[in-house]
């Protein structure tokens, strides 16, 4: 995997982190795990609030283009993103949540092409 797609990865992980801190979490955990055709970043919260799912339908919109992806890659790699799903959402491919009494679980894809 070349340099520049681990930086993109890292990205992920620290958008995902800070959306859900300035979101009010307390308890957030994220794990990475790379496979041969995609990468699976899986998030579990502890006490989600019942908005988490409308919250992110209206945050994270997943609009993967490759062309765009790189294109953005390009113009955000030094700045900082005004909305902090912005790099996610060009990113991720798509997501699935599973919420339960007190643990929301949220699985964001990423293929590899």
């Amino acid at each position: 995997m070349a340099l520049h797609e681990k930086m993109k990865l890292a990205i992920i992980a620290e958008e995902l982190f800070a959306y859900f801190m300035c979101k009010g979490y307390q308890e957030i955990d994220v794990s990475m795990r790379v496979l041969d055709t995609e990468t699976i970043f899986t998030v579990v919260l502890q006490d989600a609030s019942s908005s988490i799912k409308d919250d992110l339908e209206k945050d994270l919109y997943c609009s993967r283009e490759l062309e765009l992806e790189e294109y953005g890659w390009d113009l955000n790699i030094d700045g900082d993103s005004v909305d902090l799903l912005h790099n996610l959402s060009m990113l991720v491919d798509h997501y699935e949540m599973v919420q339960t009494d007190h643990t929301t679980t949220i699985v964001f894809h990423r293929t590899h092409h």
